[in-house]
C-alpha cells in the first residue's frame, strides 16, 4: 500500500510541477491585481442502507448442471465520499507567485454488516479433490507400464515365449532397473499379459494401492500372429477415473459475513509556485484499510465443515511528510509511520482434508492439530524520523512459532539512490514446532554453525550493510 500511495502522490505532484503555474499567474496578469480566497466542504458522500437481494433457482431435468440453488445478499451500510475539504490560496501578480494550501479526507469507503448465504446442489468437492489427487498419483506408473510392455514384446520376438517375471527382463538387458525406479511404486510382471504396480510407504497416498495394466484380448494369439499393438493394454485400479459413474449431488452451503470494512485517506499540503522556484510540501495524515469480524464457512453434505475467521486486520500509514523542490526530481521523506496488524486468523479444515497424508505432513510442520490453523497476532510498526532514522518493531505469533523483531536502520537519502546501514536488528524466535526444530538441528550439523540462543530462544543480532549484513556468532 505504501508504494501505491507514493506512486499516486508522485504522479500528482509531477503533474503540478511540470505544468508551470501559468493559469493562476495568467489570471493575475490579465487583471493586474492580487487576489486570495478559500473554499470548503464539510462532506460530500454517497450512502445506501439496508440492501437485500434474494432468490432461488430450480431445474430438475436429467442433464441439468445445477439442480437447485438459493441464496441471499444483505448489506447494512455502504458509504463513499469526501469530508473536511479546505482549499485556500493567494496570487501576487507583481512577483508572479501563487501559494495554495489544501486539506481533505477522502476518498473514504465504509461497508458494514455484509452477509452472503448460498445453498446449492453439486458433487462433493472433497471427494472430487481426493479423486483428482489419486489420479495424479496414479499417472506416474503409466510410463513404466509402457517400458515393461515394450520389453515383453521384444522378449517374445527374440525367444518366442513370455518372460517368467520382471527380473528376467533385467537379466536379458531388455529393461533397466533405473527405468522402473519411481518413488512410491514397485512393479511386477505376471505372464502372459498383466503388469502390476503396488505403492509402497513412500507414496503420498499410502502403501498397498494397486494399479493393473492388463492386455484386454488374447495376447498369446495376437503375438503368434505378429500383432503387437500396444493400444490393446488397459489400465485399471487406484487413481483411474470411472467415466461411467457420475458423482451424486449433495447439498453445499456457503456462508460469509464481514462486520465492517473501512478504507480512508487524508492529506494536507502546501504549494509555493513561481517562475523561479517550485516548492511542494505534502503531508499524508492517514491512509489505511481495516476489516473486522470476517467469518466464512463451507459445509458439504451437511457434516463436512470448513471455516475461516479473522477478528481484526488493519494496515495504516500516517504522518508521512514529503518535500518536493524543482531542482530535485525525487522527493525527500522527512517523517513517516506505517502499521500492519492482524489478530486471530483461524482456518479449520474438514476431516476429509485432515486425513490426507500430504496434508498431514504440512500440518506436522505447522503444528496444526485437529485440522485447525491459527495466527494469533501480527503487529508490525515502522517509523521514520528526521529523514534518516528507520525503526521497526513487531511481533509475529503463530501456532508453529513466535518471533519478536526490534531494530533500527540508518538511511542516507541521495537523490535517486539511498544507502541503508543496519545499526542493530534483533530477531528472537521461540516456540517452534518440532519438525522446524529438527530441520534447524540438521542444518546446524551440516553447516557446522550453531544459531545463537538465550535459553530455548534463538536470538539473531544483525548489523552492517543491508546488502551484506553480519549475524553475531555466525560465520556465513
Amino acid at each position: 500500500m505504501r508504494d501505491d500511495v507514493y506512486i499516486w502522490i508522485n504522479n500528482k505532484i509531477e503533474r503540478i510541477m511540470t505544468k508551470r503555474p501559468y493559469i493562476l499567474l495568467l489570471l493575475a496578469s490579465l487583471f493586474s491585481q492580487d487576489f486570495d480566497g478559500d473554499i470548503s466542504f464539510g462532506e460530500i458522500s454517497f450512502l445506501i442502507r439496508n440492501i437485500h437481494f434474494g432468490g432461488n433457482y430450480s431445474d430438475r431435468s436429467k442433464y441439468a448442471d445445477l439442480n437447485r440453488a438459493d441464496g441471499s445478499l444483505d448489506i447494512g451500510l455502504i458509504k463513499y465520499g469526501f469530508s473536511n475539504i479546505e482549499i485556500s490560496g493567494d496570487v501576487n501578480a507583481y512577483n508572479e507567485r501563487a501559494k495554495v494550501k489544501y486539506k481533505f479526507s477522502g476518498p473514504e469507503f465504509e461497508m458494514s454488516n455484509l452477509k452472503i448465504n448460498l445453498s446449492f446442489e453439486a458433487p462433493n468437492v472433497w471427494n472430487l479433490l481426493k479423486k483428482e489427487m489419486e489420479h495424479e498419483r496414479g499417472r506416474k506408473p503409466r510410463y513404466v507400464f509402457s517400458d515393461i510392455s515394450s520389453s515383453v514384446v521384444k522378449y517374445y520376438k527374440t525367444y518366442n515365449e513370455f518372460p517368467s517375471d520382471i527380473d528376467v527382463l533385467f537379466i536379458k538387458g531388455l529393461l533397466t532397473r533405473s527405468s522402473v525406479d519411481i518413488k512410491g511404486w514397485d512393479f511386477q510382471y505376471f505372464p502372459p499379459g498383466q503388469i502390476l504396480a503396488i505403492s509402497n510407504e513412500t507414496m503420498s497416498g499410502g502403501a498397498g494401492k494397486k494399479i493393473k495394466y492388463i492386455y484386454n484380448r488374447n495376447i498369446v494369439d495376437d503375438f503368434k500372429n505378429d500383432n503387437y499393438s500396444y493400444y490393446t493394454w488397459e489400465t485399471s485400479g487406484y487413481g483411474q477415473r470411472d467415466s461411467s459413474h457420475d458423482p451424486s449431488p449433495v447439498t453445499n452451503t456457503v456462508m460469509f459475513s464481514i462486520g465492517k470494512i473501512d478504507q480512508y485517506f487524508g492529506a494536507s499540503g502546501y504549494f509555493d509556485l513561481s517562475e523561479h522556484n517550485q516548492l511542494v510540501e505534502f503531508k499524508l495524515d492517514k491512509v489505511g484499510y481495516s476489516v473486522s469480524s470476517v467469518n466464512a464457512s463451507f459445509i458439504v453434505d451437511r457434516d463436512s465443515k470448513s471455516t475461516f475467521n479473522i477478528s481484526d486486520f488493519r494496515t495504516e500509514a500516517k504522518n508521512v511528510f514529503l518535500e518536493f523542490e524543482s531542482r530535485n526530481q525525487v522527493p525527500t521523506i522527512e517523517n513517516a509511520a506505517f502499521q500492519i496488524s492482524l489478530k486471530n486468523l483461524e482456518v479449520n479444515v474438514p476431516r476429509d482434508v485432515e486425513d490426507d497424508p500430504e496434508f498431514k505432513k504440512i500440518a506436522d510442520y505447522l503444528n496444526i492439530n485437529s485440522g485447525k490453523f491459527r495466527i494469533r497476532q501480527i503487529d508490525l510498526d515502522l517509523t521514520f524520523n528526521k529523514g534518516k532514522n528507520l525503526h521497526l518493531k513487531g511481533i509475529i505469533d503463530t501456532q508453529f512459532g513466535k518471533a519478536n523483531i526490534n531494530g533500527s536502520v540508518n538511511v542516507l537519502q541521495q537523490g535517486d539512490d539511498s544507502e541503508f546501514t543496519i545499526d542493530l536488528f534483533t530477531v528472537e524466535i521461540n516456540n517452534l514446532s518440532r519438525p522446524i526444530n529438527n530441520y534447524i538441528e540438521m542444518w546446524e550439523r551440516e553447516t557446522g554453525n550453531t544459531l545463537p540462543r538465550k535459553g530455548s530462544a534463538i536470538v539473531l543480532e544483525i548489523s552492517g550493510d543491508l546488502n551484506r549484513p553480519t549475524i553475531k556468532g555466525l560465520d556465513l
